[in-house]
């Protein structure tokens, strides 16, 4: 998320081809996630993929990326970073370019920093942005099957066995209705509660533009 606010502010500047940055870093957006999931197995294939080939060129020793259980996890998560820091980057876009620049000029003009302009001024007028991409992408992350299931089918060890692959194996690998249920329900009971807190606690907090 922060790399998505990042990249905004950067597009969000008056520089050349801005347009041609846009699509490039929302094209992954498009991509369907099966596809990316592929496409990412084979930079992370051993010896043969793109990473390992650059590496090699490098000196360095190929790595087990989709086979060792400290590093797996983490190339699941560069697939999901990969494939919605786009998405998140055009929504804070839009809450950017809803901020008057009276507000930024008037802080240049009484000496303000670019840091004391964006923490006081930006960051506050985008928080419902922020909250909103703040809970979807939790939201996402627990519901993230697609690259676990064509990447590395929840290995090695069950090191990459996330919550909802791990129901598709017990209700429909192990026919295990109950408890592919049970943890449905658990799952669902979750969110519904983790959207409750955030919105008692941090909503209370978020900027409305009325």
């Amino acid at each position: 998320m922060a790399s998505a606010l990042f990249l905004a502010i950067l597009v969000n500047k008056k520089i050349r081809f801005a347009s041609v940055y846009k699509v490039s870093l929302f094209y992954p957006t498009m991509v369907p996630m099966a596809a990316a999931a592929l496409i990412w197995m084979w930079i992370f294939t051993t010896q043969y993929g793109l990473l390992d080939f650059y590496l090699g060129k490098l000196g360095l020793s190929h790595t087990e990326w989709l086979n060792d259980k400290d590093i797996v996890l983490w190339c699941l998560v560069a697939v999901g970073v990969w494939k919605h820091t786009g998405y998140y980057m055009i929504l804070f876009l839009a809450a950017l370019q809803n901020i008057s620049p009276s507000l930024w000029d008037a802080a240049t003009v009484e000496g303000a920093n670019s840091w004391q302009r964006f923490y006081r001024i930006t960051f506050p007028m985008i928080s419902s942005y922020t909250f909103y991409i703040f809970i979807i992408n939790i939201m996402d992350s627990l519901q993230a099957i697609d690259q676990v299931y064509i990447m590395t089918q929840g290995g090695p060890a069950d090191a990459s066995n996330l919550l909802v692959y791990y129901i598709y194996q017990h209700a429909f690998r192990f026919w295990n209705m109950g408890i592919g249920s049970t943890l449905t329900t658990i799952l669902i009971a979750f969110l519904f509660l983790f959207v409750l807190l955030i919105f008692g606690t941090v909503g209370r907090k978020v900027y409305y533009e009325v």
